[in-house]
């Protein structure tokens, strides 16, 4: 029937995203399928227990959906109703979706750009002055060494709070650096935010270098391998 249905779509959509990811990230984090079947199954079989899906014209499924994505304005949610689509539109269990007119500006299930704050060079070029003009303390060297290793890579809090000492190396005319090279480090985000980047700049491997080398002495030998670069 209709309930039996809707459950196994929803079955095979958290196993299509455990086997094949998304149409944006191909490789999810392990708990990401659970994340988003979790957040749309109640309100998907509210919505779709009752229907033959082989029967659903457009403005029937627009309407329905439409009310799936109301449902909740959470992150997750949102993303999983976009997986959803996407996962029922691949394997044609419904037609195209297109907004009713009144449903203003839900959420629409196509894939959407970060737009992530951005910091201009000019801008990190005086911060880097304000920090070398303030008084040397352990709290500027620090955030001084936390500047140069983000203009240099992209990185959430968690992952540069969990950067090792042992993680940091230098090759040829690069320091490389492992992001988040233990299960113990906070959670990804997705596989590949496991990953080993490299700083270039001679500004910015002088200034890790020597917060390094500060840290490396700090530890000892309590945790001179695997200790965390900002370690307080």
């Amino acid at each position: 029937d209709g309930q039996c249905a809707a459950a196994q779509i929803l079955l095979a959509f958290a196993i299509d995203l455990h086997e094949n990811g998304t149409a944006q990230s191909p490789i999810l984090a392990p708990t990401t399928p659970y994340d988003y079947a979790n957040a749309v199954a109640m309100p998907f079989l509210g919505e779709f227990s009752e229907i033959r899906f082989e029967r659903l014209d457009t403005e029937d499924f627009s309407k329905r959906y439409a009310q799936l994505l109301s449902a909740s304005s959470s992150p997750k949610h949102v993303a999983g109703c976009q997986a959803l689509y996407q996962f029922l539109r691949r394997w044609e269990l419904v037609p195209k979706f297109i907004r009713p007119r009144d449903h203003g500006t839900d959420p629409f299930p196509v894939a959407t750009a970060i737009h992530a704050n951005v910091i201009h060079l000019h801008e990190i070029d005086m911060l880097f002055a304000w920090l070398d003009g303030a008084e040397p303390t352990r709290l500027h060297q620090s955030a001084r060494c936390a500047l140069a290793v983000l203009e240099a890579i992209p990185l959430r809090v968690g992952e540069l709070l969990s950067l090792r000492l042992d993680g940091i190396r230098i090759v040829d005319d690069a320091m490389e650096i492992d992001v988040a090279p233990r299960l113990s480090d906070p959670r990804l985000k997705s596989l590949e935010s496991r990953r080993r980047v490299s700083i270039t700049t001679r500004r910015g491997i002088k200034i890790v270098g020597d917060w390094l080398q500060r840290r490396l002495e700090e530890e000892g030998s309590l945790h001179p391998q695997s200790g965390y670069l900002f370690g307080d």
